[in-house]
């Protein structure tokens, strides 16, 4: 039987041997996974809301209006439960393709928000929304250098 210890957090020495040699230089930073986590909240707070049928005589009149709400709902959620995937997947190739996916919807959302939102000033939409945008693609740049480092090894 192998005597381990524990040598960081994540990390085990078995007899002189690192269990996970990788994991020390090439781990997604815990601000991505905070980051996501919150990315994931918002997506699940939005899903929750389209479905809520209360108040569809405000926002989705005809059928066909309620039909594009609910695929709405759907993909939303889809993209909820693809960010808790990876996230509980530690793997930094997923983290890539989902930052990808992050970054196309927010920038879509950007110009959505920016032209139809009525309770807040274009200015602060674009500003808040391009911060998003901006804390997105460096998450993508950290999370494609983690990928290529494991790559490499």
């Amino acid at each position: 039987m192998q005597k381990c210890t524990l040598w960081k957090i994540g990390e085990l020495q078995c007899n002189n041997f690192q269990a996970n040699k990788s994991m020390g230089k090439n781990k997604i930073p815990i601000w991505i996974y905070l980051f996501q986590g919150l990315l994931c909240l918002i997506l699940a707070q939005q899903a929750f809301s389209y479905y809520q049928f209360d108040y569809w005589g405000e926002i989705a009149t005809t059928n066909s209006e309620k039909r594009e709400l609910l695929e709405l709902a759907g993909r939303t959620l889809a993209m909820f439960l693809i960010g808790v995937i990876v996230m509980i997947s530690r793997n930094p190739h997923y983290f890539v393709v989902l930052f990808i996916l992050n970054i196309v919807r927010e920038t879509n959302e950007t110009f959505v928000d920016t032209i139809y939102e009525t309770d807040k000033s274009p200015i602060v939409n674009v500003v808040v929304h391009l911060v998003v945008i901006a804390l997105e693609v460096w998450a993508l740049i950290k999370a494609y250098k983690v990928s290529k480092a494991q790559a490499n090894q």
